[in-house]
């Protein structure tokens, strides 16, 4: 069992980095190709869910523990998430194959209020779990979801 926490935890961390590297490519390149953009857009969202969904599995198995790298990731990815949705570039959307979803697109001091929320709620979320309190922790679970619904519900339109 722990070594299959291990190679999970080694591969949240692996694809955290490269989520860390790819998006600082494109801030790095002054945001010039709105396709790099979108797709980073919708690679940090992959990361969101795909940390959200891992966090779920823990706590339905009891291993909520095991959680701690998840939060962590969600709440620093959350800090790329303003510089990332200044342009709305819906063109580029229906562009993609699978896309369903684009940005419809918001003042930037508004998704920062956002992404911060989200990186709060993570972070209680992390601390939570230092107490072992599974009720906190689960009202803090609660409150990342929750965070990214009202954040869909504002931002995310139907193609």
């Amino acid at each position: 069992m722990k070594t299959a926490i291990y190679i999970t935890v080694c591969f949240v961390v692996l694809l955290f980095g490269l989520t860390v590297i790819y998006a600082g490519n494109v801030l790095d390149q002054g945001m010039r190709s709105p396709l790099q953009i979108v797709k980073t857009r919708k690679f940090i969202m992959h990361l969101f869910a795909e940390n959200l969904q891992d966090m779920n599995k823990k706590m339905e198995g009891k291993q909520i523990k095991n959680s701690k790298v998840n939060a962590g990731n969600i709440s620093v990815t959350a800090a790329m998430l303003p510089p990332l949705y200044r342009g709305v570039h819906k063109q580029v959307y229906t562009s993609i194959k699978d896309a369903h979803y684009f940005f419809k697109g918001q003042p930037g001091p508004a998704m920062k209020i956002q992404a911060e929320k989200l990186s709060t709620a993570a972070d209680l979320f992390r601390k939570g779990l230092q107490t072992g309190d599974t009720t906190q922790v689960k009202k803090y679970m609660n409150n990342i979801q929750s965070s990214c619904k009202e954040c869909h519900g504002i931002y995310r339109g139907k193609l």
